[in-house]
């Protein structure tokens, strides 16, 4: 997801890309104040007294409006799975190395048998890869794919995040373990999956009915509990697996808000 003026992240995105052999596709992002009154997204009466809307800031609203376009997209071509990225994420040079091992993770936690259609699984709806800080599932005795000693993790003197999950187990401790398990709650969306069950649900949610807020928050909501179709599954890598890329220069070139 990229603003169409933002023409240097795609040459960045571009070229990492490359190194890493990754085919990609831009999808515009969206000036959100040229969306028309009528189409503006509808917040419920809770959202609007907790003074959570989209309507404050006009760059809130086209983000919003951004993932949900991609939303859509997927409905309507009937794309059963997407990884969305947004223009200033970074990876790992060894980031299919991360991916494959993230799969059998995935696939462990879904009990997923042959034949499957997709390498992480075909019951899930959402995968968070790129947070700003996770929660797993509360009061819930939940499974976890555990990968040690992985060269990958940063450090823990840069995990300076707020939201963490619950790690007192014994088995989740070490400061180089990586976990794959089911979340509840999620901070960013600078990278994530999702398939065609979830980007429906996602759909319903914020375009049908008054439920429209900022992105992160919808998905955080809908992974926590969905009143209309049931609890949805939805997966994370702690820590995350993509960051954040900040180019060389002036500071204020990193954000379109």
């Amino acid at each position: 997801v990229s603003m169409p003026h933002r023409i240097d992240k795609r040459d960045y995105l571009s070229l990492m890309a490359l190194v890493s052999n990754l085919n990609i596709d831009f999808i515009d992002g969206v000036n959100g104040s040229a969306i028309h009154p009528n189409a503006q997204p509808a917040v419920s009466i809770q959202l609007a007294m907790c003074k959570i809307s989209l309507t404050v800031y006009s760059t809130d609203i086209g983000c919003w409006r951004a993932h949900v376009n991609i939303y859509e997209l997927m409905v309507r071509d009937r794309i059963q799975s997407a990884l969305v990225l947004e223009d200033d994420v970074d990876w790992d040079v060894l980031l299919k190395g991360q991916m494959t091992e993230f799969a059998r993770g995935t696939r462990f936690l879904q009990n997923a048998t042959l034949p499957m259609h997709s390498p992480y699984g075909d019951n899930w709806d959402l995968m968070t890869l790129g947070h700003n800080g996770v929660n797993n599932k509360p009061n819930k005795d939940q499974q976890y794919w555990i990968t040690k000693d992985d060269p990958t993790v940063m450090a823990p003197s840069q995990q300076m995040w707020g939201r963490k999950p619950d790690l007192s187990a014994p088995s989740l401790a070490g400061d180089r373990t990586r976990l794959v398990f089911e979340v509840s709650k999620m901070t960013a969306t600078r990278a994530y999956a999702v398939s065609l069950r979830g980007a429906a649900r996602l759909l319903y949610d914020q375009s049908m009915i008054p439920n429209a807020q900022a992105i992160d928050l919808a998905m955080a909501k809908l992974c926590r509990y969905d009143n209309n179709w049931g609890s949805a599954f939805c997966l994370g890598a702690y820590p995350m697996l993509f960051g954040r890329y900040m180019a060389i220069g002036p500071i204020n070139k990193d954000s379109d808000r």
